[in-house]
């Protein structure tokens, strides 16, 4: 799924990746950059249009390498150069989700080939490992938790106006989902507004146990799924669900399962224990 997510990333950037990347665009001096001399960038030696365009393909190449399976260890090294080179030629670029990206292209060097969806499966005990798990887990979680502090600065987040905002500013998707929630009183808004500062905020404190991760994730990810409907930037969205997809326990809804089965169970046997209780008596 990730490399899906960045084949049509990278393919939707060509046409424009000569503006947003070369020498001729809108930043035409690499200096410019706030990370400028970090990072051994190509970016900065070639920026030209045409190579940029090249690079763009390339990755998008890489990508459709990476969904399949193949040669994933070297091809993860690649896209991260590559992801980490497009950030630091243009930096004005900066979203949530980038360093999110480039984290999972690192956690896949440390995951075992063989696992169920490659071609090759080639080991039917595959596991993920869970330092890799923890480590995603771990940096999203504070990642949330550090947005919803730095959102107690802000006053529209405080005074529950910042889903009214956003749904008013050029961003916003127009469409049925932005309608009815503009037309929602305004104390609803305060209180969805609210409602997803605390689910940020408490992310990291939710992580302490299984049942209250789910919690969180749940939250979080229905938070990125409604913003696809209401803001037309699809593609930081999607950058977000990667690692909610990365970080996604089977077993959380596998002990709903369980309980549920065992909830009917117990309530057919208290029924069938009636039933059978009543054809005794009416039997005597």
């Amino acid at each position: 799924m990730l490399g899906i997510y960045l084949a049509v990333h990278f393919f939707a950037l060509v046409p424009y990746g000569a503006e947003v990347f070369s020498d001729r665009g809108v930043l035409p001096d690499a200096r410019l950059n706030f990370t400028y001399g970090i990072f051994p960038n190509v970016l900065e030696h070639f920026g030209s249009p045409a190579f940029v365009v090249i690079f763009l393909t390339g990755l998008s190449i890489l990508s459709l390498i990476f969904a399949a399976g193949l040669f994933r260890r070297i091809v993860a090294v690649l896209l991260w150069y590559g992801w980490a080179c497009l950030f630091n030629r243009n930096n004005l670029i900066n979203n949530p989700s980038i360093p999110y990206i480039g984290l999972l292209l690192l956690l896949t060097l440390l995951v075992p080939t063989g696992e169920s969806l490659t071609r090759k499966c080639t080991n039917r005990q595959w596991q993920l490992p869970s330092m890799v798990y923890w480590t995603a887990w771990m940096l999203m979680a504070a990642g949330y938790s550090f947005s919803g502090w730095m959102k107690l600065y802000s006053p529209s987040w405080i005074d529950g106006s910042a889903l009214f905002h956003i749904l008013s500013n050029p961003l916003a998707r127009p469409g049925c989902a932005r309608d009815f929630l503009l037309a929602l009183p305004t104390s609803w808004l305060r209180f969805l507004t609210w409602g997803a500062l605390a689910a940020e905020l408490l992310f990291f404190p939710l992580s302490i146990s299984q049942r209250s991760r789910m919690i969180a994730w749940c939250a979080l990810a229905s938070i990125n799924f409604a913003i696809l409907f209401v803001v037309n930037f699809a593609d930081l969205t999607f950058g977000m669900l990667m690692i909610h997809f990365f970080t996604y326990d089977l077993a959380w809804f596998s002990a709903l399962r369980g309980t549920f089965k065992r909830g009917v169970l117990l309530y057919l046997d208290r029924q069938g224990s009636k039933t059978f209780a009543v054809l005794k008596a009416n039997a005597q």
